[in-house]
């Protein structure tokens, strides 16, 4: 989603049995500063493919949520 206008920008879709991380670099422009999602996109920042950072070379921040399991207690 565009934060500035909050229209969604681009979508995928893909079958079931494909994981949400895979197609992270599909879903980003060059102009991201940050990108945030849920549990699926865990590790994102971290694959080969990854999109670290944008067109004007600045680090894009992944805010990645963590699973309940991961939280402190």
């Amino acid at each position: 989603m565009d934060k500035s206008i909050g229209f969604v920008h681009h979508v995928d879709v893909t079958a079931a049995n494909v994981y949400d991380v895979t197609v992270v670099p599909n879903l980003l422009y060059s102009e991201e500063e940050s990108v945030q999602g849920d549990s699926g996109y865990l590790g994102a920042e971290k694959r080969e493919d990854a999109t670290t950072r944008n067109s004007q070379e600045k680090k894009i921040r992944y805010k990645i949520n963590r699973r309940p399991s991961q939280g402190k207690k």
